[in-house]
């Protein structure tokens, strides 16, 4: 019977042969660079004898991050891939049984790989300030408010007045008091 332990070790035992990534807190991490944390997440989910995974390669920049906790009172990841851009078979994520007959360190390693690849085919980490430009620009709930956060750090201030003023249309309601927030710590 395949059990979470054995699960998360293997992807402990993984990650030492990926250059500058751990497996921490249920997800692999890159924290080399001083300004982002690059993540490539299993978010495993683990029932009687299985786990099922549905990766997202994930990045988290320390300055939107810090702002976002300091406004909104929790933190959140800057940018994510979810697990529908990764494999091409790839619907709803795959689920192991067994760490031999699943081919469990292969599937685990393809999810790595097709992670770190799609946060570097995504995302220019030459820079702080180029990544925040490379970040696809999402405007719906807590993505727009990260959105403007991202925004202020690269002194747009006019993107988040526009957003605020609703000159820009959104599909769903936008949280206009944490926008508000964002408003008076850039001071505008």
């Amino acid at each position: 019977m395949l059990k979470k332990v054995d699960v998360l070790d293997l992807c402990k035992k993984i990650a030492l042969d990926y250059n500058g990534w751990d497996f921490i807190a249920g997800a692999f991490k890159d924290k080399r660079q001083k300004h982002t944390v690059r993540m490539v997440n299993p978010c495993w989910s683990f029932s009687s004898g299985s786990a099922l995974a549905q990766p997202a390669a994930i990045i988290v920049n320390k300055k939107v991050d810090k702002i976002y906790t300091e406004l909104v009172g929790e933190s959140n990841w800057t940018h994510f891939i979810s697990h529908k851009e990764f494999y091409n078979d790839y619907v709803a994520g795959y689920r192991l049984y067994d760490l031999v007959a699943d081919n469990a360190e292969i599937r685990i390693r393809r999810m790595l790989d097709e992670g770190i690849e799609l946060l570097d085919k995504t995302y220019d980490f030459s820079s702080e300030q180029a990544l925040l430009k490379s970040i696809p620009f999402e405007t719906e709930q807590v993505d727009g408010v990260i959105n403007c956060i991202i925004q202020g750090c690269l002194g747009n201030y006019d993107f988040i007045k526009q957003y605020y003023n609703e000159d820009i249309e959104t599909e769903y309601p936008k949280d206009l008091v944490d926008v508000k927030k964002i408003m008076e710590y850039f001071n505008i």
